[in-house]
């Protein structure tokens, strides 16, 4: 339409088959309405489809072992394979998926972490393909609206190759040549919950470092009235930002600088976007910056910022940049578990949009911060335990070229989880010991089990 500049932009780079392509509308004066921004709509041949589950409702305390599991089917003339996700990227399924072709893969990832959707219908030979976001409208009444990204190609081989086609383009492309190395982690979560301080952080930073860890990081539960209703209840105090002055009287900058003493990197958990309901009225954070669906809270306990909000975007961008100010980590552990889809007026968005509104206004503060922080790491994955890592080498080609580097995690998971997409026993061979290490299997003494 003549009211909108209509942009594609496309982007490659040296070393691998890929694409990454997205749209931008930009305004020329009238208002105009957008609606259901696809990555793209194409046709390949038919070939048997591979995706990774989502996390599927899985949780610590009730796991699901479909759970970020690789799954396959074949699409039937005249039928559809659907795959969508309508608040969080990853809930159901990961927006990630490749089509066998005669001795090539195609493969393509949505760089979104909101609501998508896939559609790949059959049609004699062919599977058309719709990839990109779920219904939705929204308004273009100033500046410019960009679609998602998507990467896609075609690479020699099969799940292997594709996957590190992928893995090229966004070490290259994306991070434009930043590589990405694992530091070896400690997580006070799971063996501390809430129940942290100043000294006993200390004395597990020291017994860490010698085991030799490379970063450390402070998992939730340093602020104020954290573990109120709870060893691991990471709910209460959210949105103060700041920690327990009685057990944390230094400061965790502090216990930052403590790390590097001993030779690790810091890091650091955040959930900006989410407060403790009881906390609505402190540190200036105001109950009509909160997310609401049909005029529901994201729970009974916890709200969620809108961050398409100027007021509300404003106020976590000055908390979360103070806070790093003083903490001064190297590492930004940016979690997420609980999501609403807004539809709330006064946020700038409309009742269709609140889900694209509130994940731009995300990496638009991430783009801020990486800006502010440029040697900052942020990240927010999941491993399921590396039962992902695990299916991808199971099903390379057994060249001799792909070798499984795993942990106590192994066996665990193979009594643990009926469903694992391979078999542990058949689907590799032993090649050496690295290290070794001692599991404890603990239960509380009330259960009365003293045998397994």
């Amino acid at each position: 339409p003549a009211n909108v500049r209509v942009v594609r932009h496309f982007a490659a780079v040296d070393g691998s088959p890929s694409f990454e392509t997205w749209t931008t509308f930009e305004y020329l004066g009238t208002d105009a309405t957008l609606s259901d921004l696809n990555g793209f709509e194409l046709k390949v041949t038919n070939g048997t489809l591979h995706w990774l589950n989502g996390l599927q409702g899985s949780t610590s305390d009730n796991p699901n072992a479909a759970a970020f599991s690789l799954q396959s089917a074949s699409v039937g003339p005249g039928d559809a394979i659907n795959l969508s996700a309508g608040g969080r990227s990853s809930e159901s399924s990961v927006p990630w998926f490749t089509i066998d072709g005669d001795d090539d893969e195609f493969y393509a990832g949505l760089l979104w972490s909101g609501a998508w959707s896939l559609n790949a219908y059959r049609n004699s030979d062919a599977l058309s393909l719709s990839f990109g976001l779920t219904n939705m409208t929204t308004q273009l009444s100033a500046g410019a609206v960009e679609s998602p990204h998507v990467v896609y190609g075609v690479t020699a081989g099969r799940l292997a190759q594709a996957s590190e086609a992928l893995r090229r383009y966004l070490v290259n492309g994306v991070r434009g040549g930043r590589g990405f190395m694992p530091l070896v982690t400690y997580n006070t979560w799971f063996a501390d919950g809430t129940r942290i301080d100043d000294r006993s952080v200390r004395s597990t930073m020291e017994r860490a470092a010698a085991l030799g860890t490379e970063l450390f990081v402070l998992d939730a539960g340093y602020y104020a009235g954290a573990g109120a209703q709870g060893i691991f209840d990471f709910t209460s105090g959210l949105g103060r930002w700041q920690p327990d002055p009685d057990r944390f009287p230094e400061g965790l900058g502090a216990l930052s600088d403590y790390a590097h003493q001993l030779g690790m990197k810091f890091g650091i958990w955040v959930e900006p976007e989410r407060v403790d309901l009881d906390v609505i009225g402190e540190q200036g954070i105001d109950s009509a910056w909160l997310a609401t669906s049909e005029g529901r809270q994201v729970s009974d306990r916890s709200g969620q910022i809108c961050l398409a909000g100027a007021a509300g975007r404003q106020w976590v961008w000055d908390r979360l940049t103070s806070f790093i100010d003083q903490v001064h980590p190297d590492y930004l552990k940016w979690d997420n578990n609980a999501w609403l889809n807004c539809d709330r007026d006064g946020h700038g968005h409309g009742t269709s949009d609140g889900n694209f509104a509130h994940v731009s206004a995300l990496y638009g503060i991430l783009q801020d911060l990486r800006t502010k922080y440029p040697d900052l790491l942020v990240e927010n994955v999941s491993g399921a335990a590396g039962a992902t890592g695990t299916v991808q080498a199971a099903k390379a080609a057994p060249d001799g070229y792909t070798l499984l580097a795993t942990s106590a995690a192994f066996p665990i998971m193979a009594v643990t989880n009926a469903n694992l997409p391979y078999d542990t026993l058949k689907d590799f061979a032993t090649v050496g010991e690295l290290g070794f290490g001692t599991t404890v299997m603990v239960v509380s003494p009330s259960i009365g089990v003293k045998t397994v």
